[in-house]
């Protein structure tokens, strides 16, 4: 699966159910999981104690018992920064600005939306290219790496983002955009590639690990996604290396049928939803093997 998976389409196309997210906040649950198991010792005792001193700490822990507040925690911080999108307490460019949150740095409620995703362009049919912006997710990664040097309360604020960015750039559509003569601009990861049955291409693969939140589901799935995909025997803890992989599943991903226009929806076909299912579940498993790997680095 690490190749590109193309495959002959079969007749029947599926219709869409439309998500959000990125990937959804199962997605990253699941990464969270794999990776908090992998942590060393005193990484572990490390990331316990930085995300203890996070504001929303007691609203991840909540009801659940001493022995598994780390793992709580850490699971629910990987959905923190899709969460601020909708929290009262942050702000977007243009918006009134809001007071700062008391235990984390200051400049710190902002939502920073560009720092999810980074479009690398490509194109099949020559339309000229434009560069990714400057700050995205993978110079926001690499930033994170100086986490240990980092004053206390910047370590609180940055570890959501480090554990949140890990899953989103391996998810193929935060990585890629595709440049196309009616779309000079690219088409912002997917986003404006339209399915049928509701949604875009970005929110249909936002929600291939699945849907639930359930204790139970991220245990089933972590297990599910690790025994396909074995950890290898060197991870790499480099994000210009993580991106590099769901950028060469741009080919597959964008494999679908039609144009994914309004006039022309997309649709996939049963053999493409099965296969990216599959590369879904190998790219979380990845970013948990790569996200522990990076902190038993950067925090030793």
């Amino acid at each position: 699966m690490k190749k590109t998976i193309l495959g002959s389409f079969a007749l029947i196309l599926l219709l869409l159910p439309a998500f959000s997210g990125a990937w959804n906040k199962t997605g990253h649950f699941v990464v969270a999981s794999i990776a908090y198991d992998l942590l060393l010792p005193n990484t572990k005792m490390q990331v316990d104690a930085i995300l203890s001193r996070h504001p929303d700490f007691p609203m991840w822990v909540q009801g659940v018992p001493a022995a598994k507040k780390g793992k709580a925690a850490f699971i629910k911080a990987s959905g923190w920064p899709d969460d601020i999108k909708t929290d009262s307490r942050f702000f977007d460019p243009g918006d009134p600005q809001t007071p700062e949150i008391p235990g984390l740095p200051p400049g710190s409620n902002k939502r920073n939306r560009d720092w999810h995703y980074t479009n690398i362009p490509f194109t099949m049919d020559d339309t000229p290219l434009k560069p990714p912006a400057p700050t995205n997710v993978v110079t926001k990664l690499q930033e994170f790496q100086s986490i240990a040097m980092f004053p206390k309360q910047m370590q609180t604020y940055a570890l959501p983002w480090i554990i949140h960015l890990a899953g989103d750039i391996h998810q193929p559509l935060h990585a890629v955009a595709l440049f196309r003569h009616d779309l000079t601009n690219g088409d912002s990861g997917g986003n404006d590639i339209e399915m049928k049955g509701g949604g875009s291409l970005h929110s249909y693969w936002d929600g291939r690990v699945g849907g639930s939140l359930s204790d139970a589901f991220i245990s089933q799935t972590a297990a599910t996604a690790t025994t396909r995909n074995p950890k290898p025997a060197q991870v790499s803890f480099d994000p210009a290396v993580w991106v590099l992989d769901s950028v060469k599943q741009r080919y597959f991903v964008y494999s679908f049928i039609g144009e994914g226009t309004h006039q022309d929806q997309a649709a996939v076909s049963v053999n493409y939803a099965t296969n990216a299912k599959l590369l879904a579940l190998e790219q979380t498993a990845s970013a948990g093997y790569r996200l522990a790997e990076f902190l038993n680095q950067k925090l030793p």
